[in-house]
């Protein structure tokens, strides 16, 4: 109960800050009062998503991408530093492998707001090309401008010509984002 009425307490708090102080009140709890580390689950809770090496439609999303930044990198030197994947595309966790993570969510039955069946069901394999830079989500973010405003429209440009040139089941269902 003392989680709950935490939650409640503290509504104003952004969510996050809210388990931190849900933990506060558990510790208090404690009359031992001795010196601990506390380890605990916090949102935001993205799910792991990525191309699956096994499945054919992955394989050949995988394939696009790698030939687009071949020919990319040829023409301007550049290498594609790194991809991210949309986690609310698809899911592959299992059962267990969900019900393990929110039995050991602090207060995910109150705050719990990850549509686990939803996700699953899209099963949309994604890639996600984004500006490549430093200090990502900090004030002090910046980018490498050659990259971000080059080379990243052409490969994004590239990659979804390809996309469309594949058969029909894959050129109706498929998702490249940008964040740019």
């Amino acid at each position: 109960m003392c989680i709950r009425e935490t939650f409640k307490q503290y509504e104003d708090l952004e969510i996050r800050m809210r388990c931190f102080k849900a933990v506060e009140a558990l510790q208090k709890l404690d009359s031992s009062h001795k010196a601990r580390v506390i380890i605990f689950y916090a949102p935001p809770y993205l799910p792991h998503n990525y191309l699956k090496e096994d499945n054919q439609r992955d394989q050949q999303l995988l394939m696009i991408l790698k030939d687009s930044v071949q020919q990319i990198s040829e023409k301007t030197g550049e290498i594609f530093p790194y991809l991210a994947d949309g986690s609310f595309l698809s899911l592959y966790e299992t059962n267990e492998d969900i019900d393990s993570f929110t039995c050991n969510f602090l207060g995910w039955d109150i705050i719990g707001t990850v549509p686990f069946q939803e996700i699953r069901e899209l099963n949309i394999p994604s890639i996600n090309m984004g500006v490549y830079g430093k200090d990502g989500h900090k004030w002090t973010e910046r980018v490498y401008k050659p990259y971000s405003f080059c080379v990243l429209p052409m490969l994004i440009q590239d990659t979804t010509k390809h996309l469309l040139q594949q058969d029909e089941p894959f050129r109706c269902h498929q998702v490249v984002s940008s964040s740019i």
